[in-house]
């Protein structure tokens, strides 16, 4: 066994997380989210160019006031201010997400936004309101897959992919949608899952053997922090195979194996802490 091996038995060992800082670790993973807008959008935005689109729309919400805006934020499928939101505010938003790492979070944001707001859905809502809603993201999913190559930060791209990944294992089983629905998210699910075993392996690929193994370790902290009591014995059995494959490949000496399946571990994790709060489940 070499040092770095050995290094990360003693240390593993050692490592004996509280209740308050695996609690600190959770509030980490899951913030992420970008702040929405509102108050009025500026009027004026140098050097950026903003779609005819965005300009009509802006002027309506200046009109409109912030309180209109906010209203239309909060806002679900099958509301009035539903398609205001879909249509302008978000458009507007998007087109003031001036970086990658801004845009990527931007999107992903909306993701999770678009889950809590399926989660929360009525029975009697129209099936082309709910379809309003399936396409939004995967056109925000598409966003991030399309702007990742402008983002040099291999560690950002892995965070925030592992967000995405969590997410469309949650909205693939969400019963509003139809199978078509589903059909085109399995579809984005394997297009993300593709990226971010890419992504994993240029960030390893990318710094030392001790740092892999370093980042190994908080990953499955990480991990630990998310996984619930009340997970299914289905999501607890996904996740102990991977745990498993990591110790495995520690041995074995494949440290950059082993944090893809660290990684794997933590979007299952994250997939049942977002199924829990729609009581959804996941396969």
């Amino acid at each position: 066994m070499d040092n770095t091996e050995e290094k990360f038995h003693t240390d593993g060992q050692t490592v004996h997380l509280r209740a308050s800082e695996k609690a600190a670790i959770k509030k980490r993973v899951l913030n992420t989210q970008v702040p929405k807008v509102s108050q009025p959008v500026p009027t004026f935005f140098p050097f950026v160019y903003v779609g005819r689109t965005a300009l009509v729309g802006l002027l309506f919400l200046i009109v409109g006031g912030s309180s209109l805006t906010y209203a239309a934020q909060q806002s679900a499928p099958g509301d009035s201010l539903y398609h205001l939101e879909m249509y302008v505010v978000e458009p507007i938003e998007e087109a003031i997400q001036i970086t990658p790492s801004a845009k990527i979070a931007y999107s992903a944001s909306r993701v999770e936004e678009r889950l809590e707001e399926l989660q929360q859905i009525k029975e009697d809502v129209p099936s082309e309101e709910v379809a309003i809603a399936s396409e939004n993201v995967k056109a925000h999913v598409q966003n991030v897959l399309s702007v990742l190559p402008e983002q040099p930060e291999t560690e950002k791209n892995v965070d925030q992919l592992v967000k995405v990944s969590a997410l469309l294992n949650v909205h693939e089983h969400l019963p509003a949608f139809s199978d078509e629905g589903t059909q085109s998210i399995a579809a984005l699910k394997e297009d993300v899952t593709s990226e971010l075993t890419d992504q994993v392996s240029e960030y390893a690929n990318g710094i030392s053997p001790m740092d892999v193994v370093q980042e190994v370790q908080q990953t499955l902290m990480e991990t630990s922090a998310l996984i619930d009591d009340a997970a299914t014995t289905t999501d607890n059995a996904i996740i102990a195979e991977h745990l498993a494959n990591v110790q495995n490949e520690v041995v074995d000496g494949n440290f950059d194996n082993a944090l893809q399946e660290a990684v794997d571990a933590k979007v299952q994790a994250l997939t049942q802490e977002y199924a829990a709060d729609g009581s959804i489940e996941t396969e």
